[in-house]
C-alpha cells in the first residue's frame, strides 16, 4: 500500500512539473476535481505544499511592515523598509509555528519563540511606471515609484 502511495506521489509531482501547475486550485478549475478526491480518499494523499512546490516540515508565519510571510530557515524575504544596517540581527514574533511536535496557534504557547534574521541588504525595488489618462480630455499623467525593501535571511526558528 505504501508504495502504491509513493509511487501516485511522484507521478502527480511530476505530472505537476511537467504541465508547469503548482497549485491544487488550478488543477480542479481544469476539471480534474473528481481524480483528486478520488486519490484523496482512496490513498490518502496529501497534497499540502508551500509556494515553491515541497512539502514543509518546519515553518512559521511572521508578520513584518503590515504584511505576513511563510518563512523557514534559511529563506531569504523582502520586506518594508527598516533602519537596521546590514549584517545586524531582525527578531520577529510568529503568528504561527509548525513543527514535528504539530501547529502552534495560541499567543500562550508561541511566547518564548522567536524567528530571527540577519539583514542582507537594503534596496529599492524595479521602478514602476504610474500612467494615468482620461481620454478625450488631453490629461496624462506619468509618475514613477521605486519601493524601498529590506533583504532578511531567516537564520533560526526557536
Amino acid at each position: 500500500m505504501l508504495s502504491i502511495v509513493v509511487y501516485l506521489n511522484l507521478l502527480l509531482t511530476r505530472i505537476l512539473k511537467a504541465i508547469k501547475i503548482t497549485s491544487l486550485s488550478y488543477l480542479i478549475y481544469l476539471g480534474y476535481f473528481k481524480y483528486i478526491c478520488v486519490l484523496r480518499r482512496k490513498f490518502k494523499f496529501n497534497f499540502y505544499s508551500d509556494k515553491r512546490g515541497l512539502s514543509m516540515d518546519n515553518y512559521a508565519i511572521i508578520s513584518a511592515g503590515s504584511k505576513q510571510y511563510t518563512v523557514s530557515a534559511g529563506d531569504t524575504i523582502r520586506i518594508e523598509s527598516t533602519d537596521k544596517e546590514k549584517g545586524e540581527e531582525i527578531t520577529f514574533k510568529p503568528l504561527m509555528l509548525k513543527n514535528s511536535d504539530g501547529l502552534l496557534i495560541k499567543k500562550q504557547a508561541l511566547q518564548n519563540i522567536s524567528v530571527t534574521g540577519t539583514v542582507v541588504r537594503n534596496g529599492r525595488a524595479k521602478k514602476i511606471i504610474v500612467f494615468k489618462m482620461k481620454r478625450r480630455k488631453d490629461e496624462r499623467k506619468k509618475r514613477g515609484h521605486r519601493q524601498n525593501f529590506t533583504e532578511v535571511r531567516i537564520t533560526a526558528i526557536s
